[in-house]
Parts: structure tokens; C-alpha cells; sequence
């Protein structure tokens, strides 16, 4: 029984894009706690100043210089973040963008009858492109109206049913918007490179994506060898000197091992292995980090409770009444006066 690998790799992508939405998820959640535990003890911070000295009408840089400072690179953290954020996208896109622009600019104004006629062959009217480069190569790129790029040099290059195994695994790529996956999932490579197992989840996708594009062009024999051909030549004419594994496009010799694997041996089936020395060093690095934040606001709930009943009065010392020291605590009365009037009337 041959596996079919356009439902694993569904069922793969279907698995990452739930993975990123509940990681999403818990980076805003995990955000909202630190944030909401950093008001509270921000809060609780400027009640103890303004009851030790009335200073906090003057919260300025020179009369507070490491609590300004710590709010200042805390903000400046988060606007570093997130432009950050943006930057990467940005440039990310801009990168795809350059480089299917400059192979686009040599574009032939026609497609040659050869390619035309397999192109009318696949029901590809107006989807395919062909350039001027002597090196064969094609590849499928754009996001929301994907097209198949096809150098004259690879017409020239393969035979009919050669260059129709190769579009057929295109147009596998084409009406399956690989290129706007493959750019969601890289960009989610580079903001979530802490979450562990995910390269091999993005690796274990593409994997399967180029091997159900060859699912595409058939199993018989006959498709088997016009696919290895194409494949052969492509790869010995140095397609490889233009594909850059860092972009958002579907190259054709992409994935070579497992596909040539494939090709031999109709049982094969590539292994992940997911749980890895990386994956529970990142589980522990993780686990780490989330256990430090959670002891350092372990206390919060404490403390809000306080706040909500007392007003961040937090003094076990003794009540200031008519000037003298008594020893029953009325919590409500001592959070009305300043440390430095009972230190004062203690004192006496």
C-alpha cells in the first residue's frame, strides 16, 4: 500500500498551525500575568514611598534613579521586541519579493510551443512563467495567486514527459499554496525558535509536501522514470546555485535524498525523530525559565489580597495612638500615617 503523503503532510501542517495558535495563546497569557504582577508590585512599591517620605510627587530621575531606570528598559524592551517583530517580517518579505523580481525581469513575453503545449496539457493557462537562464531550474512562488517559474534552459534541457513530471509536481505546489505556507512557517521558525520540536515539524512538512507533489505525477513506471530524469538533470546542471533553502519557494530539487529514496523504493517512508537531545534541552531550558518567573511572582496573590483589604499596608509593628506605643495592631490606622510619624512617636 503506498502512503499517502498529501494527507500526512494536511495532517502535519493542521498539527503546527495548532501548535503555533496555543503557544500564541500562552505567550499572551503568560504575558498578561507578568504584567498584571508587575502593576500590582509596581503599586506597591510607590504606596511604601509615599507613606515613608511623600515622595512620589516628585517621582523624577534624580529622586528616583533604579526605579525610572527599571521602567524605562522594561518599555524599551518591549518596543525593541516588537520592532523586532516587524523588522524580521518585513525583511523576510522583502527578501522572496527580491528574488522572484530579478529572475521575473528577464521573462519571456511568450512561453515556446513545447512548454506551452504541456502547459495547456495541465489546464496552467496564465500560470507559468518562462525566463531567460541558461541553467534549469523552476520554482512556485507567489502568496495569494501562485505561479510556476520555468528558465528556457530547463525546456531545452528535459524531454516532454520530463518537463510534464516537473509541472505536474509544481502545479501540486501551486494549488496547494505552499509558497504562503512555507513563508508562514519559516517566519514562525524565527519567532517561536524556542518552542522545542518545531524545525523538525516544519522539516517533517516540507518533507512531505515535495514527496506528495511527486505522489502528483504518478506511481507507474513510466512516471517514475521521466520524474528521476527531470530530477537528475536539474540537480547535475546546478539548479542548487539558485535555491536558497532560507526562502518562501517551492524548488523543484528540493528535498533530494528522500525523494530519490522514494522513487527506489515504493515502501519507503522518511522518519522524524522529534524527541531528540535538542528537544528535551529546549523542554528543560523552557521549564527553567517559566519556574524562575512563577518563584519570582510567586507572592502576588498574596499581596493583591493585601492591597484590596489594607491598602499595601504591610506593617506588623506597633499602632500610633495620642503619641504612644501600644501593642494592638489596628492595620487600618497605621496604613493612614507615615513610617517616620511612628518612628517618631515609637521613639519617644
Amino acid at each position: 500500500m503506498h502512503s499517502n503523503f498529501t494527507t500526512k503532510a494536511r495532517k502535519v501542517f493542521r498539527n503546527i498551525a495548532i501548535l503555533l495558535a496555543v503557544v500564541f495563546g500562552g505567550v499572551l497569557v503568560f504575558g498578561y500575568f507578568v504584567y498584571q504582577r508587575l502593576f500590582i508590585f509596581g503599586g506597591m512599591l510607590l504606596d511604601k514611598l509615599k507613606s515613608a517620605c511623600g515622595c512620589t510627587e516628585y517621582l523624577s530621575f534624580s529622586t528616583h534613579p533604579f526605579i525610572i531606570s527599571t521602567f524605562a528598559i522594561l518599555g524599551l524592551g518591549l518596543l525593541v521586541g516588537a520592532g523586532l517583530a516587524i523588522y524580521k517580517t518585513v525583511k523576510f518579505k522583502k527578501l522572496n519579493y527580491k528574488f522572484v523580481r530579478a529572475h521575473l525581469k528577464r521573462a519571456r513575453p511568450a512561453l515556446r510551443a513545447s512548454l506551452r503545449e504541456v502547459v495547456n496539457e495541465l489546464g496552467l493557462d496564465e500560470k507559468v512563467v518562462e525566463i531567460r537562464e541558461q541553467s534549469p531550474a523552476v520554482f512556485c512562488y507567489g502568496f495569494l495567486k501562485p505561479k510556476i517559474c520555468v528558465s528556457d534552459g530547463l525546456v531545452s534541457a528535459l524531454e516532454k514527459e520530463e518537463l510534464r513530471a516537473v509541472l505536474r509536481h509544481e502545479r501540486r505546489h501551486l494549488l496547494n499554496y505552499d509558497p504562503l505556507k512555507l513563508f508562514c512557517l519559516k517566519l514562525g521558525e524565527k519567532f517561536f525558535f524556542f518552542v522545542p520540536g518545531f524545525k523538525t515539524l516544519v522539516k517533517q512538512y516540507i518533507t512531505y509536501s515535495e514527496m506528495a507533489a511527486d505522489e502528483d505525477v504518478g506511481i507507474g513506471d513510466n512516471e517514475k522514470i521521466s520524474l528521476a530524469g527531470a530530477l537528475f538533470k536539474i540537480i547535475n546542471q546546478e539548479e542548487q546555485a539558485m535555491l536558497r533553502n532560507g526562502l518562501a519557494l517551492s524548488f523543484f530539487s528540493s528535498v533530494i535524498e528522500e525523494r530519490v529514496n522514494r522513487l527506489a523504493d515504493a515502501d519507503y517512508a522518511p522518519v522524524f525523530k522529534i524527541f531528540n537531545r535538542q528537544f528535551f534541552a529546549g523542554v528543560v531550558a523552557l521549564f527553567v525559565v517559566l519556574l524562575s518567573v512563577l518563584v519570582l511572582f510567586k507572592d502576588s496573590s498574596t499581596a493583591l489580597a493585601t492591597h484590596q483589604e489594607f491598602g499595601f499596608c504591610q506593617m506588623q509593628e506597633m499602632a500610633v495612638v495620642d503619641n504612644k506605643c501600644v501593642a494592638e495592631i489596628n492595620r487600618k490606622q497605621v496604613c493612614e500615617d507615615s513610617y517616620l510619624s511612628r518612628a517618631v512617636a515609637c521613639n519617644k
